[in-house]
């Protein structure tokens, strides 16, 4: 008897990485100035191919665990 987990955020949008931004002081600290306004920047660029990949992602374990 197998058990699989996973965990990911598919929901995610740009309004959310920008919450995630300006909620996580820690973050902030770590990316920095510069770390922000890339992941701002780069954003649009991946987001629909972050999207693409949860939904085959999801459905690759779907079918794998029915």
């Amino acid at each position: 008897y197998a058990q699989y987990a996973l965990q990911f955020h598919a929901e995610v949008d740009t309004a959310i990485i920008e919450q995630w931004i300006n909620a996580g002081n820690s973050e902030q600290a770590h990316l920095g100035k510069f770390g922000i306004t890339e992941i701002r920047k780069k954003t649009p660029q991946y987001l629909e191919e972050m999207r693409c990949f949860c939904r085959e992602m999801t459905k690759n374990w779907l079918h794998l665990i029915n």
